[in-house]
Order: structure tokens, then sequence, then C-alpha cells
């Protein structure tokens, strides 16, 4: 692995690693739905990474180049014609 490769999870761990690689395997609905929207560069040719490691933490989604991850968490409306999905993003800089 290229020094360029190595700290773009900034000293994840070998666990950390394979924790993420069960996390990506065993995603939710709703995070493989809006990963089928950023993969293969669709939004606005930026790569995103999904289940990635940074150090202990292991972020949802990421963006390595603008140093951006965040955790999706989803909530619904209690009647069940009202299934509406809200999204909540919480963004963390990790510069």
């Amino acid at each position: 692995m290229e020094e360029f490769d190595k700290s773009m999870y900034y000293g994840a761990k070998p666990e950390t690693l394979e924790a993420a690689r069960i996390l990506r395997e065993n995603m939710t609905l709703y995070e493989k739905l809006l990963w089928d929207r950023l993969k293969q560069k669709q939004v606005c040719g930026l790569r995103f990474r999904r289940q990635h490691p940074i150090d202990f933490f292991i972020a949802d989604f990421y963006y390595h180049e603008a140093r951006l991850s965040w955790r999706l968490m989803v909530r619904f409306t209690k009647t069940k014609k009202n299934m509406m999905m809200v999204v909540v993003q919480k963004w963390r800089d990790f510069v």
C-alpha cells in the first residue's frame, strides 16, 4: 500500500479495517440507497467511500479530498401512510 493510501485511514488498526469491511457487507437499507447515488462518481464527479475507517472511528460515508465524513441517521413518522424518511446528517471535518 502506498504511503498516500495509508494516510487516508489516519492510523486505523487492522481491527478497525476489518470492522469496516463487515459493516460494508451489512449495510442498512438506507445506507444502500444512498450508496447507490454516491458510488461511481455520480455526484459532481466526486469519489465517495462507504464505511471508511478513520483511526478508531468508521464513517458511514467519506470524501477524502475534502477530508469530509458523515454519519447517516434515519427516523420514521409513526403513521404507515406517511412513512417519511427524515435524514439527519452529522458532518464532521477531519482536517
